[in-house]
């Protein structure tokens, strides 16, 4: 939209200039001018440091198949604006004074047209179509008078009113379909991830009812003691808890010792007793999600509805998220080099390293970790190492080091257990055996930490870490 002020006049006038596809066009605007929505290319800010606050010149058809140029005269500034209205796809270009391209707008790429006037090269029209034989119909005929109902300024510009009315109404409704279709596609993916969220959580639920069986399969544990052994990958009981006595095979962690399996079950029959307070709320909220999204989805379908007030609606209430500006895209940065542990932080602000995998271990203990800095792992039970980053001379805050410890306990099989225990030891005092498997080392000195586990505690540390919910809890 060119807004302009006529010498003589205070009221601005509007030049449409349209390079949609289907439905180029160049008219006075009549009528009521609807609101832009959305990002705008970059192709208008070029426009408006090159010819914001000029005058225009002239405004003349070139001698080629409906091409307008207009030209701008300023301090400083100035340039032209050629409209080629041929084709499917019709296109706008920006000139500088010298005539040269120095920014194209279209609705498609024309190989053509991009051979035919590069950027940064002078503009060059296509040849002229020949002159079709005949009475040519005149445009006011082809389109109609327009709607009798008329703003005033169609008085003044018949021929304007009569495009606008006949194109401008096609076009809108045709980007209106397009935005229907994008915004419904959009929408029915937004409910159908919900409504699969939904049956997750349902199973999950499910998954929770058996609980108590669980928390019974760990007293059975725990009263069988006696006929566990480290090692063991099931082991067959007798199910005291079923009137009949049957026999019960309950699997086992071999890695683990018999007081670590016993915890494992103790410890799972926990954590499926907090979900099952916690995922009815979960369910509920994406079963309404869902409703909500397509009950949004049914009022798309009425033809009377505008899909940019119901695309806004949903961005606004967090069902969607806004349409990346593809004009104003930032280059994709450089992909960060993947280090060997995960980075959180004490409520003291000290730094505490978790290696990701047993050679990550490796690497983080013997190349990414200093000598004084304090090492962990659990002590009974493989896991990730940890490194609490310390201070030259300065002995590390007991509160941050039982930090590090929830991390070690955390970041093993041991995760979910009410104590553990872990060693602790300077990082030079650790010492990778020849030929000793990834992850596995010695240590010469430390000592050891009895845990008792804070949710809380955890909690907070799994928070210091974007994304920790999803990766690393």
């Amino acid at each position: 939209m060119l807004v302009t002020t006529p010498a003589g006049e205070e009221r601005i006038r509007r030049l449409r200039i349209s390079v949609e596809a289907g439905f180029g066009r160049l008219h006075l605007q009549v009528g009521r001018v609807r609101s832009h929505r959305g990002p705008a290319d970059p192709f208008f800010d070029r426009v408006a440091e090159q010819i914001e606050g000029c005058t225009i010149s002239a405004i003349e058809r070139l001698p080629s198949d409906r091409i307008v140029r207009i030209d701008f005269v300023g301090e400083g500034k100035g340039g032209s604006l050629v409209l080629e209205l041929f084709g499917r796809h019709p296109a706008l270009y920006l000139l500088d004074s010298a005539g040269k391209a120095m920014a194209r707008l279209g609705s498609g790429a024309r190989e053509e047209a991009t051979e035919r006037t590069p950027l940064g090269s002078p503009y060059l029209p296509p040849p002229p179509s020949p002159t079709p034989s005949g009475r040519e119909t005149a445009l006011i005929e082809a389109f109609g008078p327009g709607p009798s109902e008329a703003p005033p300024l169609a008085g003044q510009a018949p021929l304007s009113w009569a495009v606008e009315s006949s194109l401008g109404s096609s076009a809108l409704e045709s980007r209106q379909a397009t935005e229907r279709r994008s915004l419904g596609k959009r929408l029915r993916r937004r409910a159908k991830l919900a409504r699969s969220q939904a049956v997750k959580l349902q199973e999950r639920l499910r998954a929770c009812q058996e609980c108590e069986r669980v928390r019974q399969d760990g007293e059975l544990l725990k009263a069988n003691f006696h006929a566990l052994a480290r090692g063991q990958g099931s082991v067959t009981l007798i199910d005291y808890f079923d009137p009949r006595s049957p026999e019960r095979t309950l699997t086992l962690d071999p890695k683990l010792g018999p007081s670590e399996n016993v915890k494992r079950y103790f410890a799972r029959a926990k954590r499926l007793e907090k979900e099952a307070l916690r995922l009815p709320h979960e369910l509920e909220q994406a079963q309404e999600l869902a409703g909500a999204v397509e009950a949004l989805l049914q009022e798309l379908d009425r033809p009377q509805s505008e899909p940019q007030e119901l695309e806004q609606r949903a961005i606004e209430r967090g069902w969607l998220k806004p349409k990346q500006d593809a004009g104003r895209r930032k280059r994709p940065s450089k992909p960060k080099p993947r280090l060997p542990y995960r980075t959180f932080h004490t409520a003291r602000g000290a730094q505490i390293r978790v290696g990701r995998s047993a050679r990550d271990n490796d690497q983080l203990s013997l190349k990414e970790s200093r000598g004084n800095d304090l090492w962990l792992h659990t002590a009974d039970a493989p896991g990730s190492h940890v490194v609490l980053r310390t201070e030259k001379g300065v002995e590390p805050d007991p509160e941050d080091v039982l930090d590090a410890a929830h991390l070690a306990v955390h970041f093993s099989p041991l995760r979910g257990a009410r104590r553990a225990d872990v060693h602790v030891a300077l990082c030079k005092q650790v010492h990778k055996p020849k030929g000793a498997p990834p992850g596995l080392v010695h240590l010469r000195g430390g000592r050891n930490l009895a845990v008792r586990m804070e949710p809380e505690r955890l909690q907070a540390l799994l928070d210091t870490r974007p994304g920790s919910s999803k990766e690393d809890t």
